[in-house]
């Protein structure tokens, strides 16, 4: 049903079967309703977990950053390779192949 028959009882002085009709229609509404919040919180979700990536990817791109400038000055101040990785593993988490990446780019003559 729909609002038209809701006024067509309403018009015809049905009242029973106008409420009918208006229950069945908000039952109807809330149903839509609720369907289409739980499909905006799921879309949230799933933009709330891309935000959460790229922001690692973010903080992981100023880390290296970060540590590509830390390793020139490190190699300008003639600091050993091995010493190198001790200190950018300590001190930012880095991993052998990160380091190795960023130090043939940054500290290779």
């Amino acid at each position: 049903m729909s609002i038209r028959d809701i006024i067509e009882h309403s018009v015809n002085k049905n009242p029973l079967a106008m409420k009918e009709a208006l229950d069945e229609e908000m039952r109807n509404r809330i149903a839509i309703a609720i369907q289409e919040k739980m499909m905006a919180e799921k879309n949230d979700e799933m933009l709330e977990a891309s935000d959460d990536e790229d922001d690692e990817d973010d903080d992981n791109d100023d880390d290296e950053d970060e540590m590509a400038s830390e390793m020139k000055n490190l190699h300008a101040s003639s600091c050993g390779k091995t010493e190198m990785y001790a200190k950018m593993k300590e001190k930012y988490g880095c991993d052998k192949a990160t380091f190795e990446g960023l130090y043939a780019s940054n500290c290779t003559s």
